[in-house]
């Protein structure tokens, strides 16, 4: 994350856990583990003197979280959730562009299968109708032959 990540860690740790009455500054300090000692403690002052953090009441020890951190802590979520948004993995487009061109493939086969089926009925007819010309003419040619022969015969 940008330079947001100690505030943002520490508000959405506090806000998590806003029904708990003790969270102390030790339970926050385990939380944000991976910050310096000298960091934690100037990035914590910073957060009480802006205002998102605030010790509880007397009578309740411990951190809590302001209405203002709470604000915050939606401003620095919106920026989280821009930034994974931008950041997709790359095999995560790569697995986008295949699946579109898998459909795009699909689709394509259906639409050519139905067509050449669609044209091989359209052949099949024109063959068959080519094979029954034929046959006519053929019929019609021995015919001929049949009564030129029998004319001939016929014929003194």
């Amino acid at each position: 994350m940008t330079q947001h990540t100690f505030e943002y860690k520490a508000l959405r740790f506090l806000n998590d856990r806003i029904e708990l009455y003790n969270i102390t500054d030790y339970s926050l300090k385990i939380a944000l583990y991976d910050f310096p000692e000298n960091q934690y403690i100037q990035e914590i002052d910073s957060l009480r003197n802006i205002g998102y953090i605030k010790n509880k009441d007397l009578y309740e020890k411990g951190l809590s979280i302001t209405d203002q951190g709470q604000i915050r802590l939606q401003q620095l979520q919106k920026i989280v959730d821009r930034e994974k948004k931008q950041s997709k993995p790359f095999w995560d487009r790569v697995s986008r562009t295949v699946s579109i061109i898998g459909v795009i493939s699909a689709i394509s086969l259906g639409w050519l299968t139905w067509y050449n089926a669609k044209e091989n009925t359209t052949l099949k007819n024109e063959n068959k109708s080519l094979k029954d010309s034929i046959a006519n003419y053929l019929k019609n040619e021995s015919a001929n032959k049949n009564e030129d022969s029998l004319s001939r015969i016929l014929k003194p």
